[in-house]
């Protein structure tokens, strides 16, 4: 079983690398977090070629296709966060020699399943809503040994993309020689994102995970590593709570062990002020 077998009737094109993402997390998590950015790229491509209200710019790159207004208006904040941090994830795994763990992977696993989960529900053509799905990470293989997947084919898958999406971009600037069989077809695709607003969205997307992984994927950035000892959920006492104890999301540490900083993470929805608060306590 997996979790990706929902893709099988709709997304065939797409159920293979789901499903080897799933596969490579618990032996080659480098190879996993690659192959997930690989994935989420060909779905992104696959929305400009067919949804007739987005136009490929000059830029193909992944960063550039993903920040279009036209793109994150479609797919929304919390699409739009998950797309980021696999693409983030992705390109260390691909282009650093930063530690990828099994916990990024998996974590990345969950954010792919999301994405594909979205655009399963979004271009459909049932009439009824899809049902609710959940991420179980029981489902992922647990492999022992295998062979890894290398970085330079993990560079291959890329730049196949790159050049795919080059040939797009060439396809789109003749779009007035389309014939209207493809027009029509653009415009059935648009439909089926729109006729899937008629009904709510109630799968979780678990944005908490998703900031909580974009935030480690920056520290990382930053030269600090998030899976050290007492960095995550440090508890600390003399909170005014009626247990006196607090516990901060993530403290920095110098190289002699002394606190450097904190770091507070809150939704987009609740105040900075109210961050900075609570950090000031734990101070």
């Amino acid at each position: 079983m997996s979790n990706f077998e929902f893709l099988q009737s709709d997304w065939p094109e797409f159920i293979d690398d789901a499903q080897a993402v799933e596969k490579l997390v618990h032996f080659d998590p480098r190879g996993a977090c690659g192959r997930a950015r690989h994935l989420v790229e060909q779905v992104v491509l696959w929305m400009y070629e067919h949804d007739e209200d987005l136009e490929l710019p000059y830029d193909t790159g992944l960063y550039n296709i993903t920040n279009e207004m036209g793109f994150k208006k479609i797919i929304g904040y919390t699409v739009y966060e998950k797309i980021k941090v696999i693409r983030k994830v992705g390109n260390i795994a691909l282009h650093d020699n930063k530690r990828v763990t099994e916990d990024d992977a998996l974590r990345v696993c969950r954010e792919v399943f999301h994405v594909m989960y979205w655009l399963y529900s979004t271009y459909t053509t049932d009439e009824e809503p899809k049902p609710e799905l959940e991420f179980d990470p029981d489902k992922v293989p647990k492999v022992e040994s295998a062979s890894k997947e290398s970085k330079k084919r993990l560079e291959e898958l890329e730049a196949n993309m790159q050049e795919r999406a080059d040939e797009l971009r060439k396809l789109q600037q003749s779009l007035e020689e389309k014939d209207k069989a493809l027009e029509q077809r653009n415009r059935e695709i648009k439909q089926m994102r729109l006729q899937t607003r008629k009904y709510a969205d109630n799968h979780d997307y678990n944005e908490a995970e998703t900031r909580e992984l974009l935030i480690d994927v920056m520290l990382r950035e930053s030269g600090w590593d998030p899976a050290e000892r007492n960095v995550r959920e440090y508890e600390v006492s003399g909170m005014p709570n009626k247990s006196g104890t607090g516990y901060v999301d993530y403290v920095l540490w110098d190289d002699n062990g002394k606190p450097l900083a904190l770091v507070e993470a809150k939704r987009t929805t609740r105040s900075y002020d109210e961050g900075q608060h609570q950090a000031k306590l734990y101070a």
